[in-house]
């Protein structure tokens, strides 16, 4: 719950570093229920996006879950700024893919984030 009817939000999370970072495609969604699907990240890990997005999870001082998401390291913190959430469900996907040798894998979740304006 937010007090706030325009919230600033911050979706963080982390790549862990049991992944070769360089071989790593991230497609990142969310979706309001029934509206349009909104890409968040569609891109390597290697490229000037996913820099700009690891730049944005490091000015973050205060995570709110029980510890930082990126614990590690070695871990790669990605934080995207969730502008003009309105209240409701919001569905939020998370692929990883990696292609590479000698390793190739897939990693996919779904998340719900609940939006309540007190």
């Amino acid at each position: 719950s937010v007090a706030d009817d325009t919230p600033e939000i911050i979706l963080g999370f982390s790549v862990r570093d049991n992944w070769k970072l360089d071989d790593v495609h991230l497609n990142a969604t969310i979706q309001r229920f029934n509206d349009e699907e909104i890409v968040l990240a569609d891109w390597d890990l290697s490229s000037i996006e996913a820099s700009a997005a690891s730049t944005q999870y490091d000015l973050v001082s205060n995570w709110s879950t029980p510890g930082e998401p990126s614990s590690k390291a070695d871990d790669l913190g990605l934080a995207f700024e969730l502008e003009g959430l309105e209240a409701g469900i919001h569905t939020i996907s998370i692929r990883l893919t990696e292609d590479g040798d000698p390793w190739e894998n897939t990693w996919s979740k779904v998340y719900t984030l609940n939006v309540q304006i007190q």
